[in-house]
């Protein structure tokens, strides 16, 4: 057996930073489904509105747009400081990676996590949950890992993240393993073997 990963393509997941708004506001993404059982909404949206701190968020869900205002209205966080979409494409998801700093996945378990590896292949830094599949990968250069349910740790990691810490280029490098050219390669390997 072999373990073989999801794939992304680095054609239109990429880092860019040029089209985002210097600013000092964090700007963080969230995407998933938005099922509170498997993705932890409700202890993600407490530890954002416990920030002290100034930030935009941007939410893109599979569900109901009005469901998700609803649940970041409930968590006290502003109208004017939330962003949600619902079904984009994924041309569009990777421009809303551009405008991030920070990819927050809070899940209670994951199995691989495409999403987390949409943000590496766009040079975005996470902070997630070790909940399975790539939550697993605790590496620095990525981003911050957390241990599950720590609504705390959670507050602490985005009171404190500093995106100047990453690097854009050295996140997408350890991504391209997810990139499509190079699983063809791999799937070609194991062909080859058979």
């Amino acid at each position: 057996y072999k373990v073989y990963p999801n794939v992304v393509d680095g054609d239109i997941f990429y880092p860019e930073r040029k089209t985002q708004v210097e600013t000092d506001e964090l700007q963080i993404l969230h995407i998933s489904s938005f099922d509170d059982k498997h993705k932890n909404i409700s202890g993600m949206l407490e530890a954002i509105a416990g920030l002290r701190r100034s930030f935009h968020l941007r939410i893109i869900t599979e569900g109901s747009v009005e469901e998700a205002y609803a649940a970041t209205d409930a968590a006290g966080i502003p109208k004017d400081q939330v962003e949600i979409k619902s079904k984009c494409d994924a041309y569009e998801i990777a421009e809303v990676f551009r405008l991030s700093n920070v990819f927050v996945l809070f899940s209670n378990y994951e199995t691989f996590s495409v999403v987390l590896a949409e943000s590496w292949m766009s040079g975005v830094p996470a902070i997630y949950s070790k909940c399975g599949g790539l939550t697993e990968i605790n590496d620095p250069v990525l981003g911050v890992q957390l241990a599950v349910k720590n609504i705390e740790a959670l507050n602490n990691a985005l009171e404190s993240f500093d995106i100047t810490r990453y690097d854009a280029e050295s996140i997408r490098l350890f991504a391209t393993r997810f990139e499509k050219n190079q699983l063809s390669d791999e799937i070609r390997k194991i062909y080859d073997e058979i």
